[in-house]
């Protein structure tokens, strides 16, 4: 299992980090050290010395991800239990790793390709665990399988101390699924009742059959017949080849085609596929891990540990309401 940071502890006991006087760290490591008077040099004044300590931790645990240091190890040592306390921060960062071998397991019916692709992790590459999760997320997005955790990912670390294989276990999920979906407002956007399956494993690259959904409109056959005439946005093409987004190939999907479709109306439904994808990554705000830090020191309980949480971004909500409000957009101008 990969671990970065303060290790898992059994028993959930937060202590309170606005009871925290005064913070100091140790010189323990020299590596450590350095990259802290660093960013405690560049930090401006924070509101409290708890800010302050978060702030620096988790600024400390971005660098030490982002330059292959698997092992960063945080433990907070209090001499007293009442309030306000004084820590004490021992701050233990392990070498640097490089990427070995990447190895997707369990994926008979998605082509390798499609997968290492998705990851912006290369092999030899340094072991950005930062990147790491990003890929992860890409991987899930492309839905081919069961969604990973990173506590499912498996690292081996090899006997010279500087590389590590990563083992990425993919679940085997349905190939057929219905789905029935229509808009909030009737007009705003396209009413569907499908029933999609996958191509079998076939090909390679943008040939690969099995990022491919063929999908039966219900909806679009019923309106040919003269049913449901109401639904104006309803879409046109009874059977319908696509291709949704894949990560690591953007352009080479997000389309699909239809005899039904005019050239005209795949290209403007390709364009604006293109389009809502990197409006999204523009507004997409970067997710941080969070650092539990055990707490140790004479009269301490086992199990105690303080929570860094990352800085929300000032911006979130007009982020989101931003995405949505492009989601809107687009669907009312889909063919």
């Amino acid at each position: 299992m990969l671990v970065v940071g303060a290790a898992s502890v059994a028993v959930a006991q937060p202590v309170e980090l606005r009871s925290i006087r005064r913070v100091s760290f140790t010189r323990d490591d020299p590596d450590a050290v350095e990259l802290i008077d660093a960013i405690r040099k560049d930090q401006g004044m924070a509101t409290s010395p708890a800010d302050e300590m978060c702030a620096c931790l988790l600024e400390l645990q971005r660098i030490a991800e982002s330059q292959g240091r698997l092992d960063l190890n945080v433990v907070a040592e209090t001499t007293d239990v009442g309030d306000p306390i004084d820590v004490a921060l021992h701050v233990q960062m392990g070498s640097q790793y490089s990427v070995g071998r990447i190895d997707f397991t369990g994926h008979r019916a998605i082509n390798d390709s499609t997968l290492r692709r998705a990851f912006t992790v290369r092999e030899r590459d340094l072991f950005d665990v930062g990147r790491l999760r990003r890929s992860l997320a890409r991987l899930n997005d492309i839905g081919l399988a069961a969604r990973v955790t990173v506590a499912e990912i498996v690292v081996t670390r090899h006997p010279d101390g500087a590389t590590a294989d990563i083992a990425i276990p993919l679940h085997k999920r349905g190939q057929r699924w219905w789905s029935l979906s229509g808009p909030v407002i009737p007009g705003l956007g396209s009413y569907q009742a499908s029933i999609s399956s996958r191509l079998p494993v076939w090909g390679s690259g943008a040939l690969d059959a099995s990022t491919y959904l063929l999908t039966f409109n219900a909806i679009s056959l019923s309106r040919s017949l003269g049913v449901l005439t109401f639904m104006s946005k309803a879409p046109s093409a009874v059977v319908l080849l696509e291709r949704p987004s894949l990560p690591g190939q953007e352009w080479l999907s997000g389309f699909g085609v239809s005899p039904a479709l005019s050239a005209r109306t795949t290209i403007a439904s390709y364009g604006r596929a293109q389009l809502g994808r990197g409006l999204h990554a523009v507004l997409q705000d970067e997710t941080r891990e969070k650092l539990a830090v055990p707490v140790v020191g004479s009269g301490r309980r086992a199990g105690e540990f303080m929570v860094c949480e990352p800085a929300q971004s000032r911006w979130r909500w007009l982020r989101r309401g931003a995405t949505h409000a492009i989601d809107v957009a687009l669907a009312t101008t889909l063919p």
